[in-house]
């Protein structure tokens, strides 16, 4: 069997233009497994890849896996709360930020443990929002560089469910309204810097060009392992 290229997160990893491109690159090379889903939710990407990766590590052990896993923001699921409360318990977070970047990172380290496999290599990034403590830079910020679109560093890990969400849930974890309009303030500064990404349309890439630096850092990535 050849080396297995796998691929999950939201939107921005499932779009057609990236499956193409992706094809295009390394059909010839690879099985590429793609389980990207629209509005998949972090939570959700992390249950799929545990289970999708040991499932074919268990296939054939001697077969190379290159995961690559693109997180989707934070905030996109109900249940996502359950986990922020108990974070919030455990620690006192300066900005809601700073709670959501623990959160995403909860998700890296919980992938790493489950597929610290032979043969199993993992790369773990963010499709479009700040990237935590992650493997790499994140698909927007590969994109904005090609387009030479300044990156802009402040932290922001949740972009579209701030600007219609229920406040509430985030006063509960102890937030007050200043704090919310701080990450409200950071979601509108990356929407505004994803928006200079031509062609974008609402927060969606259909351009193939686009995903081209990403392309090339997953064989960069491959190349170096």
């Amino acid at each position: 069997m050849r080396k297995i290229i796998y691929i999950n997160g939201d939107s921005w990893a499932a779009s057609r233009a990236f499956r193409t491109a992706c094809y295009e690159q390394f059909h010839n090379d690879y099985l590429i497994i793609n389980n990207s889903a629209d509005g998949a939710w972090n939570g959700l990407i992390t249950k799929t890849t545990i289970n999708d990766v040991v499932q074919l590590h268990q296939l054939n052990k001697s077969v190379k896996i290159y995961a690559f896993i693109f997180y989707s923001e934070c905030l996109r699921s109900e249940t996502e709360f359950t986990h922020l409360k108990f974070l919030a318990n455990k620690n006192n977070y300066t900005s809601i930020n700073d709670l959501l970047a623990a959160s995403l990172n909860s998700q890296y380290q919980l992938v790493k443990k489950n597929l610290n496999l032979a043969n199993v290599q993992l790369h773990q990034t963010t499709a479009y929002i700040s990237t935590a403590d992650s493997d790499g830079p994140s698909m927007s910020d590969l994109i904005k560089r090609y387009y030479e679109i300044p990156i802009n560093n402040q932290p922001c890990y949740a972009i579209s469910p701030m600007i219609k969400h229920d406040n509430q849930q985030l006063i509960d974890l102890g937030f007050d309204k200043n704090q919310i309009i701080e990450l409200i303030d950071s979601s509108i500064t990356a929407i505004d810097q994803l928006n200079l990404i031509p062609n974008i349309d609402e927060l969606h890439l259909y351009n193939q060009d686009a995903y081209l630096p990403v392309v090339k850092h997953i064989r960069q990535c491959i190349d170096q392992c």
